[in-house]
């Protein structure tokens, strides 16, 4: 197997990005706003993992790509809002129910577990939503993802990094995490994903000529290259 090209996967991400900006932008308002709820979050991901999922493959896309895609996995959304809403609570119900009806370390040890059950469900999300979107169902998404983990653990842990970094940089310059947030790590994760498949099949090659000959000459000198 070979190894992954992390240069390569941002470069594509970049200018995948950049060739469906005005789309792209629109998606991530929509997608901040009806995430304001927090309760819609695991709905508005499948909407914008499936809007970057066609961006990663050179599709053409809408907006009406981000509501078919909610559509589509509506039973998926289901069962992954009765997850989310678990996740969400289980760190207060511990800390509030199961913490003082214990001793301080047994207390402690449930606090940790819970921390490294939302830790490991994070990085097995990276992976999770790209490869629902990908039409791999459900179950089969989840069995995928744990294994990405599993397998590539340097690498996800890295990957993590990396989005927190993007998000840092964006809360920082204000206006980033309304327009880029959400779609910019999204079409990342499914340019990762690309990658990671052809990593293990060998017939699936991500073919990165076209983005290794583009630069940033070609965004302040457009005119130039038009």
């Amino acid at each position: 197997m070979r190894k992954l090209n992390n240069f390569l996967i941002i470069k594509k991400s970049f200018w995948d990005f950049y060739d469906n900006l005005g789309v792209a932008l629109l998606v991530n308002i929509v997608w901040l706003v009806l995430s304001l709820p927090i309760i819609t979050l695991p709905f508005t991901f499948i909407g914008l993992f499936g809007v970057s999922y066609k961006i990663a493959k050179r599709d053409k896309v809408l907006l009406r790509d981000f509501f078919s895609s909610i559509k589509r996995l509506f039973k998926a959304g289901i069962f992954l809002e009765i997850l989310f809403l678990f996740l969400f609570w289980l760190p207060f119900f511990n800390i509030v129910v199961i913490a003082p009806a214990m001793g301080k370390g047994e207390g402690l040890l449930v606090l940790l577990f819970s921390v490294f059950f939302l830790a490991l469900f994070t990085l097995v999300s990276l992976y999770f939503f790209p490869l629902l979107l990908a039409d791999n169902g459900f179950t089969n998404s989840f069995k995928y993802a744990i294994f990405f983990v599993r397998d590539n653990a340097r690498f996800t842990i890295l990957l993590l990094m990396q989005i927190f970094v993007l998000l840092f940089v964006f809360i920082i310059s204000g206006f980033g995490i309304i327009l880029l947030s959400g779609i910019v790590v999204t079409i990342f994760l499914q340019n990762v994903l690309q990658e990671l498949v052809a990593k293990y099949k060998q017939d699936q090659v991500v073919d990165y000529s076209e983005y290794e000959k583009r630069s940033l000459r070609e965004i302040f000198l457009f005119w130039k290259e038009s």
